[in-house]
């Protein structure tokens, strides 16, 4: 995973060119199988582009980490879960203004997260 990505974001300047392959290669590892063992850490690389990139990545996170990390969702596995919530908290918090000017395309995504039969995770996510 590392060999696959470093190339392409081995300066901040290069991070910006390259964001949508690099969200692209860690949305492709996140729903590989045999990369099960770090989703945390692709969660965690997540978090860091959105603290990192913030508004340059807004596209990338309402169109495919969103969708993604939700389908991701278990609730059965409270890690997982945890970092879902993390990474929404800090996208929630570092991309405020752009969500606020396009909160409809938003909530229609979100809302599966509203509308979830597990009452914890309809709780979080309001």
């Amino acid at each position: 995973m590392f060999r696959q990505i470093e190339s392409l974001c081995f300066s901040y300047p290069l991070l910006i060119l390259n964001k949508s392959k690099v969200v692209a290669k860690l949305i492709s590892f996140i729903n590989d199988k045999d990369f099960k063992t770090v989703h945390m850490i692709i969660f965690d690389l997540f978090i860091a582009l959105v603290k990192d990139l913030r508004q340059d990545v807004y596209a990338e996170f309402l169109h495919d980490i969103l969708p993604t990390v939700i389908n991701m969702l278990d609730s059965q596995n409270l890690d997982t879960m945890d970092k879902v919530f993390q990474l929404l908290s800090f996208a929630f918090k570092f991309l405020i203004k752009p969500i606020r000017e396009n909160i409809k395309d938003v909530f229609s995504i979100y809302i599966v997260l509203l509308e979830h039969k597990n009452r914890f995770i309809r709780k979080f996510s309001a």
